[in-house]
């Protein structure tokens, strides 16, 4: 593994365990013209442009569901970023989704500058998110 490759790995293991704990911090590596787009074909779906736009729609994600919790699978990496797969367990009202996600980041310089949250089980997350 690269050197570069390694200190992608480690961003992105610090950014998973500061996210979990519900440290803000990690937000700092993210570039200010960061573009986060989540797959999909629900509500939830689409791209957000710069940091701003990304910290409100984690906001209203998190303000839109009961609860919510992570498990890290693993983390891979290359000399163009990391790849956070993990599993994500949700509720709201009598709703439940359990699945996994790919988050692949591109970083640039130690700072990244895209995300892309995508989903194992498309159907089954986009009919989570839907609004009855």
């Amino acid at each position: 593994m690269s050197e570069i490759a390694r200190e992608n790995a480690e961003l992105a293991r610090r950014l998973w365990d500061a996210a979990s704990q519900g440290d803000p911090r990690p937000m700092l590596a993210f570039d200010p013209k960061i573009i986060w787009k989540t797959y999909g074909h629900g509500p939830n779906a689409g791209e957000c442009h710069g940091i701003d736009q990304v910290l409100q729609y984690l906001a209203r994600t998190n303000e839109a569901v009961d609860d919510m919790r992570s498990e890290l699978i693993d983390i891979q990496s290359s000399e163009r970023g990391a790849t956070i797969l993990y599993r994500y367990i949700v509720t709201r009202g009598p709703k439940r989704l359990d699945t996994r996600f790919a988050l692949c980041l591109t970083i640039e310089g130690g700072v990244v500058v895209r995300a892309d949250a995508v989903p194992f089980e498309d159907e089954a997350n986009d009919a989570f998110w839907r609004v009855d």
